[in-house]
């Protein structure tokens, strides 16, 4: 068992497609808010970064479709008007 080195941030979501490992994280912020992150690796030794933005709730679950990340957004502890939210980042 080897772990995969991604510090300060929570891995929610992965998923395979076309030869590469896709990695869904948060990184809570002092503010509140999370920095939400896909990571991707061909080979399981090291990680791309491909997208990254701020947002007020966590990210929950992630899809890949052509180019476009679909992102389901909310946090089931919390309530909160984003609960429920899918975005849509077309690279």
């Amino acid at each position: 068992i080897e772990q995969v080195p991604f510090e300060n941030m929570i891995t929610l979501d992965l998923f395979q497609q076309e030869g590469y490992l896709y990695a869904l994280n948060n990184t809570p912020c002092k503010d509140g808010t999370f920095d939400i992150s896909v990571w991707r690796t061909d080979s399981g030794d090291s990680f791309e970064q491909v997208l990254c933005f701020n947002y007020q709730t966590p990210a929950l679950s992630f899809a890949l479709c052509d180019n476009t990340y679909y992102i389901g957004i909310g946090n089931p502890n919390l309530q909160h008007q984003s609960n429920g939210t899918i975005l849509a980042v077309t690279l």
